[in-house]
């Protein structure tokens, strides 16, 4: 008579290479993070006293676990200012929002980003100085927000500012599809996603008043998070320049 087992021996393989996998990530991210931190001493050990107004260095819309190619021309970018002189401050995202782009899982849209995973990223690669945002849910706002349609979310406004058509992009590209579905799961994610940005135009208007940067580089310039920093810097006359690794339009 044959031995039954409840072992699965297919499932057991790909457990084990998935373990080893997650084990090489994390041995290459480790030694990524020795690399970066050795690069940021060596910079600052050869840069010039910074002067004069900061730069802003703000992108919470890619790479948000790892070092990709976007995060590595802005962290580039970062430290050839600071060899020049020039002061850096990087707008660094602490749980600022209620749900991130890149942090959204689109099958399951009431899972919460990867919020801690996110913040040792940005403390690994950054060595800079940096202005840590936070969240706090304005619930007046979410009352107004609460039993919209979304043709109303999209429409929504509040202080000269088009949230609901701020947040479209951001929407349309991490549910894959231009055309949304009025239908509950779109609504939640649309109505987090205007909260996060209202969140965002609080924290950076105030760390503008307070630092009156002569430039902000934010990462793409279309996802909300960036587009509502790149939005109040040109508010008040301040020179944005946004950057990508797309070589040809919607790319």
């Amino acid at each position: 008579m044959p031995i039954k087992s409840n072992l699965h021996f297919p499932s057991l393989i790909n457990a084990a290479r998935y373990a080893r996998a997650a084990s090489l990530i994390g041995w290459y991210e480790r030694m990524n993070s020795q690399r970066l931190e050795q690069l940021a001493h060596q910079v600052t050990d050869h840069a010039p006293q910074s002067t004069g107004s900061p730069v802003v260095m703000f992108k919470a819309s890619s790479g948000i676990r790892n070092l990709n190619l976007n995060g590595a021309f802005h962290l580039l970018t970062s430290l050839g200012l600071q060899l020049q002189g020039v002061p850096v401050i990087h707008f660094t995202c602490q749980a600022g929002m209620s749900r991130c782009v890149l942090g959204t899982d689109r099958n399951q849209p009431r899972n919460m980003p990867p919020c801690a995973a996110c913040q040792r990223h940005t403390r690994h690669m950054v060595h800079q100085s940096k202005h840590w945002f936070t969240y706090a849910e304005d619930t007046t706002l979410s009352s107004i927000l609460e039993g919209m349609d979304l043709g109303e979310l999209a429409a929504f406004e509040t202080e000269h500012l088009p949230l609901g058509q701020m947040v479209l992009p951001s929407l349309r590209w991490i549910l894959r599809r231009h055309n949304l579905k009025d239908d509950e799961p779109t609504r939640f994610l649309m109505h987090q996603y205007i909260l996060s940005a209202w969140r965002v135009v609080q924290e950076f208007n105030t760390f503008l008043e307070q630092n009156h940067p002569r430039l902000v580089v934010v990462f793409n310039g279309m996802f909300f998070p960036e587009a509502v920093a790149r939005r109040l810097a040109l508010q008040r006359g301040i020179r944005c320049v946004t950057h990508e690794v797309g070589l040809r339009p919607f790319s």
